[in-house]
């Protein structure tokens, strides 16, 4: 079977359109999934340079950014952290008993 040039064009659309709505589904999944790091071993709490270190600093994340660190050195350690204005928030958690 061969495909004309019209034919051969359109199914080239076709592929260039799917590609890019490949690139928009990924980017939506990005900004829905929560990072973890659990490879770093990090202070109480962890530091501005940490997780600069970890996660790119905040200005290079989406305002809002929300990760979970979990200190390799301390698995008992675990915070939430989040970008805003340009700073680093953190929480730490608290196991359940």
């Amino acid at each position: 079977m061969t495909l004309g040039s019209g034919a051969l064009a359109s199914f080239t659309r076709q592929i260039v359109e799917l590609q890019s709505e490949v690139e928009r589904l990924k980017a939506r999944l990005n900004k829905a999934y929560i990072p973890v790091d659990d490879s770093t071993d990090i202070s109480t709490p962890p530091t501005d340079a940490e997780l600069d270190s970890i996660f790119g600093t905040p200005d290079s994340r989406r305002e809002g950014f929300v990760a979970i660190v979990i200190d390799s050195g301390n698995r008992s350690n675990v915070f939430l952290v989040a970008s805003v204005d340009s700073k680093w928030f953190y929480e730490q958690l608290t196991e359940a008993s």
